[in-house]
């Protein structure tokens, strides 16, 4: 059994090294450090072999944490070389802020693909109430930061973005592409 489980994960491994060949780079599932290094890494890697060839960057995601989501954001932003961005079922939370932060004419998602806006939030804060409302004041920046990111990417007031990410905002494809997230539909 164990012999099978190897053999399956050389089989990922060596399918994740063609794509990475092909300046291709996965981002599913749910974002944690791990993946967000391993994304930034193989971007940055990419970046290195040929700093003017298009990386694509496929997005299935329900989101993360912001500083992962914010860290690969700024090294695509850095990179000389385009970075298409592609959405094949779900950009969900902040992955839809990577989703958008593709070089403009490049971002894309399937036709039957979901973005899905929301505002930062923490699953649990604790602590002492002074440490609860440093927490909260750290939050409230979070948002108005990632919304005006969204804002300036989408061509709207963060006024406006503020709104839709106040409880969750769903949009298909067309909805995405009529918003200023998205480029074009495959």
């Amino acid at each position: 059994m164990c012999e099978m489980n190897e053999k399956k994960e050389q089989g990922a491994e060596n399918i994740g090294n063609r794509l990475l060949e092909n300046r291709t780079i996965l981002l599913f599932g749910e974002l944690d450090e791990k993946k967000a290094a391993s994304v930034v890494a193989s971007m940055l890697y990419l970046q290195q072999k040929n700093k003017e060839e298009k990386i694509t960057l496929y997005i299935n995601s329900s989101g993360g944490c912001e500083t992962q989501i914010l860290a690969i954001f700024d090294v695509m932003q850095h990179l000389t070389c385009p970075v298409e961005t592609v959405c094949v079922g779900k950009a969900h939370g902040l992955s839809a802020l990577i989703l958008a932060g593709g070089t403009k004419g490049m971002r894309k998602a399937y036709a039957n693909s979901e973005v899905m806006l929301m505002q930062v939030g923490r699953d649990r804060t604790f602590g002492q109430a002074s440490d609860i409302e440093l927490e909260t004041e750290h939050l409230l920046e979070s948002k108005a930061r990632i919304s005006s990111i969204l804002a300036t990417l989408c061509g709207k007031e963060a006024k406006h973005i503020e709104a839709d990410m106040e409880r969750k905002f769903w949009l298909y494809a067309e909805q995405a592409k009529a918003y200023g997230l998205i480029d074009e539909i495959i």
